[in-house]
């Protein structure tokens, strides 16, 4: 790659340009709107490169993409995600359209940073773990150490995995039992060794089943000993 394109792509965007958004634990995090890193592409390859969906995909309340981009030769892909809006009743999706182009822009932006766009608010973004969804540990106790341009395994078969309904309703009747839903989470991965996302469709009816009783399940169909209150 010649050497005005590489300074023009790793040129740091103005201070004008980073907008700032709250993440996890009440941090600032820095970002650049999509729209500039497409105008870097332009100015870098002359308006020559082109912008792929490979993958699109949907875990529970999540949306996950992986995307490819082309330019001057050279191919990079990125994994991008972004949250199903829901309006208070937490069931009806208000914009799956934006959502979906919110996912797809997260994974532009990270395949153009393996070119050199905005490496240098790589580090806080990566820190918050903006849109991405981490796979759970494997049954070997294995880590699956996703890189920035791969999509998490999934753990199961799609036809296996709870179904969106079963997922919803685990919510729903958490609320409706005024359960804390962090330790609804917890319980279910200490009980089942997954985050609730990555039951399957027997495991999901068994928790829908417990915590329509406020009982535990200790992953065999029978009750366990410990409370979904925490």
């Amino acid at each position: 790659m010649k050497n005005e394109i590489i300074q023009i792509l790793k040129r740091p965007f103005g201070q004008e340009l980073i907008k700032h958004r709250e993440g996890h634990d009440g941090k600032q995090l820095d970002y650049v709107p999509v729209q500039h890193y497409v105008d870097r592409l332009h100015e870098a390859f002359d308006h020559d490169w082109s912008f792929e969906l490979t993958r699109r995909e949907i875990l529970g309340d999540q949306i996950l993409v992986e995307v490819k981009l082309t330019a001057a030769g050279l191919i990079k892909t990125g994994i991008g995600g972004a949250a199903i809006t829901r309006g208070e009743d937490n069931k009806t999706v208000l914009s799956l359209a934006d959502d979906i182009k919110m996912a797809e822009a997260d994974g532009l932006k990270r395949a153009c940073r393996l070119l050199g766009i905005g490496s240098e608010l790589y580090a806080t973004e990566q820190d918050d773990g903006a849109g991405v969804i981490s796979s759970p540990p494997s049954a070997n106790g294995n880590h699956h150490q996703a890189g920035p341009h791969s999509l998490p395994p999934s753990p199961l078969p799609p036809r296996e995995r709870l179904t969106s309904a079963q997922l919803n309703a685990i919510k729903a009747i958490a609320r409706r039992q005024n359960l804390d839903p962090a330790n609804v989470r917890r319980q279910i991965k200490q009980t089942y060794g997954v985050e609730v996302e990555y039951l399957t469709k027997r495991q999901a009816s068994e928790v829908i089943t417990d915590l329509d009783g406020n009982k535990p399940s200790n992953g065999n169909g029978t009750n366990g000993k410990h409370a979904w209150a925490g």
